[in-house]
């Protein structure tokens, strides 16, 4: 009966071993490995998010500068159209 018993709690402690490793290689191929690493190394004072919070504020930025450039020349071309309209 031991037999049976240790037999058992050598597959689980396997399988445990086995998902903490694929656990480690997805975190690895996701990149949270690293993001993890970083973060214990700098002692989570959250540098690297004010640093790719700053990043992303500027992208919104030059995304709404482009976009309202973008509404700016569509805008001017439905005056041209709706002028031209009224002109026949």
């Amino acid at each position: 009966m031991e037999h049976y018993i240790d037999l058992f709690s050598r597959i689980a402690g396997s399988l445990g071993g086995l998902g903490f490793f694929i656990g480690v290689l997805i975190a690895y191929k996701t990149g949270l490995l690293e993001f993890l690493l970083a973060w214990k190394k700098n002692g989570g004072n959250g540098k690297e998010l004010k640093e790719l919070k700053t990043q992303i504020g500027e992208l919104e930025e030059n995304h709404l500068e482009h976009i309202n450039n973008k509404l700016d020349r569509i805008v001017e071309l439905l005056i041209e159209i709706k002028t031209k309209v009224y002109e026949k």
